[in-house]
């Protein structure tokens, strides 16, 4: 449990990023069906084992992944071997992480719409 914690899985290769609860809900609350929930995980491990990618939250590589589309997230990752791959982190507003769950639309729409973060 400590491991889990921590952002990695005990017994798994070190780096082996994994799902906090809390965003597992949020991803299964974002996809529209079991199809798209399988394409975003199938982006992500890509996206892992590609190029180094820099992404401070598993909201960012969402809100990446809502707006752009898988095909268009695809492309990027062809286009970023050798080089870093940057997913740029996002401002969550408070209500948004502790307010009433909204709708599957609202929320995707919210995700896309959140600002970027101010660096």
């Amino acid at each position: 449990m400590a491991g889990m914690l921590m952002g990695t899985l005990q017994g798994a290769p070190p780096e082996t990023p994994v799902f906090p609860i809390a965003d597992l809900k949020l991803l299964s609350a974002a996809m529209n069906n079991d199809r798209d929930f399988g394409a975003y995980l199938d982006l992500r491990q890509r996206l892992f084992d590609g190029a180094p990618v820099y992404a401070s939250d598993e909201i960012d590589i969402l809100s990446w992944y809502l707006g752009y589309g898988h095909a268009e997230c695809l492309s990027q990752l062809s286009h970023s071997e050798g080089r870093f791959l940057i997913i740029a982190p996002r401002d969550v507003p408070v209500d948004l992480q502790t307010g009433r769950a909204p709708t599957r639309a609202d929320l995707r729409r919210q995700l896309i719409a959140l600002p970027y973060v101010d660096l």
